[in-house]
């Protein structure tokens, strides 16, 4: 199951001296015989916290350039703006915080199935949602915090990944290296100066799929280290996803966390959602329990709109009680 679906056909195709521009939704844009695929995605937010008068966002534009010159090599690119509009429910324009920012930027080189190199910035392979966190591939408009806080979400490095096929199922392993710092104004945190890592993932045949994931990071002369496991159970119409994370070291106290997520679908377009999460960090409050409860409307298969409820039993900015919703666009 996934909140959109993208298309496998054309939905217009215009002639050019460099071949046909064929748009396919949720695909992008294809120019010609470049080899060059632009796509994106939108999401457009409202959130009600308790007490809080409602505020509108346009929290993301994000534009993919992918270009494939040759077989086995592959450049892609993720630019996006955040916040790009925001105003409040008296009509008021806030004041903005945009920003834009190079989320991914690399060059693949695929030798083999099991051999694949990888430079440049990439998404942290730690857990799942941070893999597959743009808006109109998850369930709900909030993220849980044990999937952005304890790591950073994206690196500047080279990985080595590849997959290899016993007799029953897929083996999938990643190992990385933050050899670089950000681009300048990107991203919107405090990076490592250091960081190493690795992901394992094992997926059945049978619809479940299981990881693991460990990351030491480098900051001020001390070492953290992080590790994570992580699954998915699908079994139309139910999934379930989970991921749990436990970081220590750089000289503060340990921070760690869990969510579970099960997701019904009712329909072949709307989907009842639900998520209960624990997160345990130093300082106040020390702990937080969230219950996510809400559903998701796939209005055409590459748009869906999500609604939910956020009850939270300790007050804390990073996780505030409260209504969410959003129309998500994958293009």
């Amino acid at each position: 199951m996934a909140p959109v679906e993208a298309s496998e056909a054309p939905l217009a195709t215009w002639s050019t001296p460099i071949g046909d521009l064929r748009y396919t939704p949720g695909r992008g844009l294809g120019v010609g015989d470049t080899g060059l695929t632009l796509g994106g995605y939108s999401n457009l937010t409202l959130f009600r916290d308790e007490g809080e008068a409602a505020r509108f966002s346009l929290e993301d534009l994000s534009l993919f350039v992918i270009w494939e010159p040759v077989a086995r090599l592959r450049f892609f690119s993720e630019l996006e703006y955040d916040n790009v509009s925001t105003g409040d429910s008296h009509g008021r324009a806030q004041s903005r915080e945009e920003s834009a920012t190079v989320e991914r930027l690399y060059l693949d080189l695929g030798v083999s199935d099991a051999v694949n190199l990888r430079a440049g910035i990439f998404l942290t392979p730690v857990g799942r949602w941070n893999l597959i966190h743009a808006a109109p591939l998850v369930w709900t408009t909030s993220r849980p915090l044990t999937t952005e806080r304890p790591f950073d979400p994206n690196l500047t490095g080279i990985m080595l990944s590849g997959s290899v096929f016993p007799s029953a199922g897929t083996l999938t392993y990643t190992v990385y290296d933050q050899f670089a710092g950000p681009i300048e104004g990107n991203p919107g945190f405090d990076p490592a100066d250091h960081s190493v890592g690795g992901r394992l993932q094992y997926d059945a045949d049978r619809g479940w799929s299981v990881g693991t994931s460990y990351l030491a990071a480098l900051r001020n002369g001390d070492w953290s280290h992080l590790a994570g496991l992580d699954f998915l159970w699908s079994q139309r119409p139910l999934e379930i996803m989970g991921e749990a994370v436990f970081e220590a070291g750089s000289g503060s106290a340990p921070q760690w966390g869990f969510y579970l997520q099960p997701v019904l679908a009712l329909t072949t377009r709307l989907a009842l959602v639900a998520r209960y999460e624990h997160y345990a960090a130093p300082g106040p409050p020390p702990q937080v329990n969230i219950m996510t409860m809400g559903f998701a409307v796939r209005l055409v298969p590459t748009v869906v709109l999500k609604a939910e409820y956020q009850v939270v039993d300790r007050h804390t900015e990073v996780a505030p009680a409260g209504f969410r919703a959003s129309i998500a666009a994958l293009f």
